[in-house]
């Protein structure tokens, strides 16, 4: 399984909403070219594990790693589910002041 095709791009924020009271449309931008290299996918995972990766943090350790992967499988499997059920979420009513 591949990091780059578990999300689609711009699709992240699923559940923001834009000023029409609509989920935003499909993507327009195109993936990469090269896959990103192994030092920023053990980043981007430590992240999910609550690792901050500030100018003068040591790398992630093992702990930020297993929280990180635990999260980033959960993501997948709510993806997968949600594809597979096709489900289609309800438009927010919008509340007037």
């Amino acid at each position: 399984m591949e990091l780059g095709h578990v999300i689609p791009t711009g699709r992240v924020k699923w559940c923001s909403v834009s000023k029409n009271g609509r989920p935003p449309g499909p993507s327009t931008i195109a993936p990469p070219s090269t896959p990103p290299d192994l030092a920023t996918i053990v980043r981007i995972v430590a992240g999910f594990g609550g690792w901050l990766g500030r100018k003068n943090d040591p790398p992630p350790g093992p702990k930020a790693l297993w929280q990180g992967m635990t999260k980033l499988s959960a993501y997948v499997e709510a993806v997968t589910v949600i594809q597979a059920a096709e489900i289609k979420f309800p438009r927010r009513k919008r509340i007037k002041h």
